[in-house]
């Protein structure tokens, strides 16, 4: 498959005050995060950990299959540090994708409709910080549930129970509307698919050139150039 099959939203985080879905209909709105040029590709938004989040209405819902991938710069562990969460509470379900605070260990659940909490995979060891890691959550309903950090398989399950009400607006940078923990990190090229990335994507999104983003297709000029040098 190509990395562009059953990709839902892609956010370059390039544009400043729009927060623009390069591959989808579903924007989002930008609250009080700010746009820098300390970034992985391009631009990105600081959160301060104080108020700073986005919202983004969606218009699809993932219960059976789906990937969650961003690339996220860790400043400090203060807050529990929402990377994306549909509006979560335990009577409404869904997921929660996000760096724990103190620990800086990445964490996702998964909430059936239920509710019961069926995924609870954390990553084995803390996120340094001042740095950026790619970090990627996946979910298929006839495998269970992977974790991923710089490419590598952290964690994962075989639990296939489907997630709860996915249909529920997006967060970025806290899991709910009532939420008060406020993540304060940097975050760039985040992207969701209806369906369970490999694992050889995974380490293909991780590995492959810096400037790499939605569509997807600089790494294929800079391949053929590389092996028309070596040949």
């Amino acid at each position: 498959m190509a990395l562009t099959d059953n990709i839902v939203s892609y956010y370059k985080w390039d544009v400043n005050g729009a927060f623009s879905d390069s591959a989808g209909s579903n924007d989002g709105t930008i609250n009080w995060a700010s746009y820098t040029s300390s970034w992985k590709i391009n631009w990105c938004y600081d959160f301060d950990g104080t108020n700073d989040y986005i919202t983004v209405p969606v218009t699809y819902s993932i219960t059976t299959q789906f990937s969650y991938n961003a690339w996220v710069n860790i400043d400090d562990y203060t807050n529990k540090g929402q990377i994306i969460a549909h509006d979560w509470t335990w009577a409404n379900r869904g997921t929660q994708f996000f760096i724990e605070a103190s620990t800086g260990k990445v964490w996702f659940y998964r909430i059936s409709s239920a509710p019961a909490l069926v995924t609870d995979l954390i990553s084995t060891s803390s996120l340094w910080t001042g740095g950026w890691h790619m970090v990627t959550a996946t979910f298929d309903d006839s495998v269970g549930s992977k974790l991923y950090v710089d490419g590598i398989l952290v964690d994962s399950d075989t639990v296939t129970t489907a997630t709860g009400n996915c249909s529920l607006d997006v967060y970025l940078g806290k899991y709910s509307a009532s939420s008060a923990d406020y993540l304060n990190w940097k975050i760039d090229e985040t992207a969701i698919w209806s369906r369970a990335l490999t694992s050889a994507e995974v380490t293909s999104l991780y590995n492959s050139w810096a400037w790499l983003q939605y569509p997807f297709t600089s790494w294929v000029a800079l391949d053929a150039i590389f092996m028309w040098m070596n040949f």
